[in-house]
């Protein structure tokens, strides 16, 4: 179960989040086999100038710079090669989506352990 939560400046206004982050979610099923009811993304727009790179504010987002942050959270136990292909499904799909340049996106990806997450009303062991 990858959950995706980005945080970026504001987009331009022809750029719809809410189609952004449907197409990574299905994207990333597709790509790793994984049921999509099972991916979940959400979106945080951060306050103009509230985001430096270096000492360089921006008021929304540029296309070289001030990448988008993903924080992909998934249980632990997957292999080394799908958590390779979330990660560069997701960067391929928010760079093309959102109009940046390639690899103007920055992820973290993060393993939850058995026993560590709560979701459908109990304790989620692997």
């Amino acid at each position: 179960m990858p959950i995706f939560k980005i945080q970026a400046l504001p987009q331009n206004k022809d750029i719809n989040i809410t189609n952004v982050i449907s197409k990574l979610c299905t994207g990333v099923a597709e790509a790793t086999k994984i049921d999509s009811k099972r991916i979940w993304a959400t979106w945080q727009t951060l306050d103009p100038e509230h985001y430096v790179e270096a000492d360089i504010p921006a008021l929304e987002q540029p296309r070289t710079s001030h990448a988008p942050l993903v924080h992909v959270y998934s249980f632990s136990g997957k292999s080394p090669e799908t958590v390779e292909t979330i990660l560069e499904t997701s960067a391929n799909i928010l760079c093309k989506e959102l109009n940046l340049k390639d690899g103007n996106i920055f992820i973290v990806y993060d393993e939850l352990p058995s026993g560590r997450a709560y979701s459908g009303g109990q304790i989620i062991k692997k």
